[in-house]
């Protein structure tokens, strides 16, 4: 099946029994009304959308200003942008050492080639909101990277606007190599994060660049970050994603709506359903829940053993 119309099939057809869906708000929103009116409810688990904010400190900047600088932009122009981790906003403190990380991100971007994306939907989207971007009084300035060739390729874009002129709404996801910094009062940092992670939606990620002299307020950074996203990302990036047992990619509601992670190794527990058996004779038992079985570890009347 292909297309919009083909996926609507799909979760409607009686044979599907769990849906996972990564894509837009609106269109899990859509699959959503489409499970509620089937006949049997099944489980959605959609990961839907993410600004995955970047919190800078003061110390952090001060170290390595042009390297978080450089970093952030190679981040948001993986993928073209298209990431569903890729930083949507960048929170960097006020001041010489942040004015030095903002200038090495808009070098970095104003000699970035354009970038290819995968579609017409997502070119057209791209362009008319970087547009209306462009046009926000509250935008402050915007640096753009060089003109868009042929095709569906455009030019990367870095936004920027203050924590008094960032309001809800402003910053949406955008699919796309474009990312918005918001500077922050370093002298007031608990509060401005607080006010500006107030004004976006919760999210996949949360990243914290800090620096030596950092350790008391990491933990104020920390108990902000931790309520509004999935995985804490230090002094990194948010756009690798490992298929491994630690990985979690989920996150509250719209970023996702699971507990579970959708990648990595416990993610096929979306799809799997517990069965008990309860006082059955052995004969009916799977191999791995009989008596002699040994080659998985297991609990026993609430006792581990170890595989041998």
């Amino acid at each position: 099946m292909y297309g919009i119309q083909g996926g609507a099939d799909l979760v409607a057809h009686p044979s599907i029994k769990a849906v996972g869906f990564t894509g837009s708000l609106s269109g899990g929103k859509a699959l959503i009304d489409i499970i509620n009116g089937r006949d049997e409810p099944i489980p959605f688990y959609g990961e839907l959308s993410s600004i995955n904010p970047v919190i800078v400190t003061a110390n952090a900047a001060a170290e390595r200003a042009e390297d978080i600088g450089s970093g952030l932009v190679a981040s948001i122009t993986a993928g073209s942008g298209q990431m569903c981790t890729k930083p949507g906003v960048i929170l960097v403190p006020t001041g010489a050492d942040g004015d030095r990380l903002v200038a090495a991100a808009r070098t970095a971007v104003s000699e970035l080639a354009p970038q290819v994306l995968l579609n017409e939907r997502i070119y057209s989207t791209y362009g008319h909101d970087t547009a209306a971007l462009e046009n926000e009084p509250a935008i402050t300035d915007f640096t753009t990277g060089r003109s868009a060739g042929q095709g569906y390729t455009v030019a990367s874009k870095l936004f920027e606007t203050t924590v008094s002129d960032l309001s809800r709404g402003l910053i949406s996801e955008i699919f796309g190599p474009v990312t918005v910094l918001v500077r922050y009062d370093a002298s007031d940092t608990a509060n401005s994060l607080i006010r500006t992670l107030d004004a976006l939606e919760p999210a996949l990620t949360a990243t914290l660049h800090i620096g030596a002299g950092d350790e008391e307020v990491v933990g104020e950074l920390v108990s902000i970050a931790e309520p509004r996203a999935g995985r804490i990302i230090f002094n990194g990036f948010p756009t690798g994603v490992a298929v491994s047992w630690a990985q979690n990619h989920g996150g509250p509601w719209p970023a996702t709506n699971s507990i579970h992670t959708s990648v990595g190794a416990t993610a096929i527990r979306r799809f799997l359903r517990p069965v008990t058996y309860q006082d059955a004779p052995e004969s009916v038992l799977p191999p791995e829940l009989r008596d002699n079985y040994t080659h998985i570890p297991r609990r026993v009347d609430g006792v581990l053993q170890a595989a041998r």
